[in-house]
């Protein structure tokens, strides 16, 4: 991959932010730790929130996209 984004998406459908970028992606497994921070380090209020995980080609094309819901409590 080119790049490999994870972003915070808010209840109701707002992108809150993005949490972590790779550039230059090889083969492999990667684990992120979500902390209930938002990308500036406020705590997340309470709520199901939806992390997307945003991988881009090498070959410019649109990228694949996969969503998880969270719950912050």
């Amino acid at each position: 991959l080119s790049r490999l984004d994870l972003e915070l998406w808010s209840p109701e459908g707002g992108r809150v932010g993005l949490l972590a970028r790779l550039r230059n992606v090889l083969p492999g497994r990667y684990s992120f730790g979500v902390t209930g921070r938002d990308p500036t380090g406020a705590v997340l209020p309470e709520g199901e929130y939806e992390l997307r995980l945003m991988a881009y080609g090498t070959d410019r094309s649109a990228p694949t996209v996969k969503r998880v819901t969270i719950v912050i409590k």
